[in-house]
């Protein structure tokens, strides 16, 4: 196979080294590549070398259109978010198979237009939500599933990370999560609570959101968000509270579900997941042996196994628009200051 990446920055070097591991030998790595910087990350954001195009294998092309013409087979986007749109429906009208970095776009304009074009030329497409991989979200998944807790009353999930540290190879003004002309800020680019919550709990009914650009960074985007959704759930319409920042330092990132016989409470940096009965006592505890590449490997294989055998993948972009407009609906209730309803 023929696979094309567009950006290989941070995410996109994940990608591409899990692709590397998984491809088959024959199959060949192309990259569109506007800034071109060859410096090489590992899985810790460490640059350890400035090869990258040499390292891997990777035939430059200079535009999507002398791209296509090498037959290709998937295209990986990477590049900023506001640039995700115009790549996916190139390849879309040129029938290539998608898999799209999470936001899908940084607009809802066109999209529901361009995913019918996708699905009805039947192109495999994914939507890049590696949280959905993490073991915490899919064992909460089960245990909701199970109804072990009883009835969900209540939400509430908090992600809190230093902006300038995210990615030490570079200066965070540089990086597009610090620019709104490239679909950053924090509730774009922290958008996979928002999308683990969604595949729990559906649409919400409702969004409201208060927070902006609160702290000192040299950014031009929110760093601050605190979104409420009216959830409906079991007949009820439930709260489900989402935090967001780039200001806190240790970073955190945790869950808590309660219902009307248990609670489970889950933290995705320390791998742990809790489970509690109507009694308050702690039926489950486990830490789950994981390296945080392994969600984005299982996410690669999952994709290419999906290509290999021409089905729909786990996360279709579909699903990747949902989780947008949750996320256009925060944006949209922080900047008039008022409910907006789904």
């Amino acid at each position: 196979m023929n696979y094309l990446f567009t950006g290989l920055g941070s995410i996109g070097q994940r990608h591409l080294r899990n692709l590397y591991e998984l491809k088959a030998p024959e199959d060949h790595i192309y990259a569109y590549r506007v800034l071109r910087n060859n410096r090489v990350l590992d899985n810790k954001l460490n640059v350890i070398g400035d090869d990258l195009e040499e390292r891997y294998g990777i035939e430059y092309v200079p535009s999507l259109e002398e791209a296509w013409s090498k037959k290709i087979d998937a295209v990986f986007i990477c590049n900023p978010s506001a640039c995700h749109y115009d790549v996916m429906k190139s390849a879309a009208d040129t029938g290539v198979n998608i898999f799209c970095e999470k936001p899908i776009s940084s607009s809802s304009d066109g999209l529901e237009e361009l995913i019918k074009e996708i699905e009805d030329k039947g192109l495999v497409n994914f939507a890049g939500y590696q949280q959905r991989f993490h073991p915490c979200v899919k064992a909460a998944k089960e245990i909701l599933d199970s109804h072990e807790i009883g009835r969900v009353t209540s939400v509430f999930a908090e992600l809190g990370e230093d902006v300038s540290g995210m990615h030490k190879y570079e200066d965070y003004r540089d990086s597009y999560t610090a620019k709104k002309s490239l679909g950053g800020g924090v509730i774009m680019t922290q958008i996979h609570e928002l999308d683990y919550l969604y595949s729990f709990f559906g649409m919400p009914e409702s969004v409201y959101a208060a927070g902006g650009k609160l702290a000192d960074f040299e950014i031009d985007v929110e760093d601050t968000a605190d979104i409420l959704m009216k959830v409906s759930c079991d007949g009820f319409m439930i709260p489900v509270h989402v935090h967001e920042d780039f200001v806190q330092r240790p970073a955190t990132r945790h869950c808590k579900i309660v219902g009307t016989d248990g609670m489970i409470c889950f933290d995705l940096l320390k791998n742990n997941l809790q489970v509690y009965n109507r009694s308050g006592e702690i039926t489950r505890d486990e830490t789950f042996d994981f390296d945080r590449n392994n969600m984005f490997y299982d996410e690669m294989k999952s994709f290419l196994d999906a290509l290999r055998e021409h089905k729909e993948t786990m996360i279709p972009v579909r699903e990747g628009m949902s989780s947008l407009k949750i996320a256009l609906a925060a944006k949209e209730s922080m900047e008039k200051g008022q409910v907006v309803k789904l």
